[in-house]
This record gives C-alpha cells, sequence and structure tokens, in this order.
C-alpha cells in the first residue's frame, strides 16, 4: 500500500491480486469524513483495453479531477508490469 496526493487529497493506493484479477483500489476520507472507495479491475491476461473503473456506492461521489488522476495512475501500474 502506498499514498498518493490527488488534488489535495491523501489517497491510499492497494495493488491486490486475485485469481481472476487484478484490481487496483483507491480510498480515501471525504470533506464529510466519509470513506470514499474505487478501483480499477483488469481480468488476468488482459491489458489496459480490458479495464473497469468502479465506485464503491456506499462511498458516494469521486470527484472526476480525483478519478482521472487515479486511472492514470492505475493505468501507468498495469503498462510499467506488462512492459
Amino acid at each position: 500500500m502506498r499514498t498518493i496526493r490527488f488534488d489535495g487529497l491523501d489517497v491510499e493506493v492497494i495493488d491486490a491480486e486475485t485469481p481472476t484479477e487484478r484490481s487496483i483500489e483507491f480510498s480515501y476520507v471525504n470533506d464529510a469524513g466519509k470513506q470514499v472507495r474505487f478501483a480499477v479491475a483488469i481480468p488476468d491476461d488482459s491489458g489496459w483495453s480490458a479495464a473497469r473503473f468502479m465506485i464503491d456506492p456506499q462511498g458516494g461521489d469521486v470527484s472526476a479531477a480525483v478519478a482521472a488522476e487515479a486511472i492514470q495512475v492505475a493505468r501507468e501500474m498495469v503498462e510499467r508490469d506488462q512492459g
């Protein structure tokens, strides 16, 4: 796990593997004190073009700026590991 600063927020990044996919998860506490979680999931044996972006509905909204930065970080991680 590592922490990256996005748009003034400290966002935890967790890179996890399951038997069927790789999940790069992002988590932070919003201004209301609520835990916000979202992830980019890549099915095994697939590249970036198969990636999916998912938001935990319990956490509420994710700003477009934070989502865009997180997706870029996830893409760099996936492409680095495939390269």
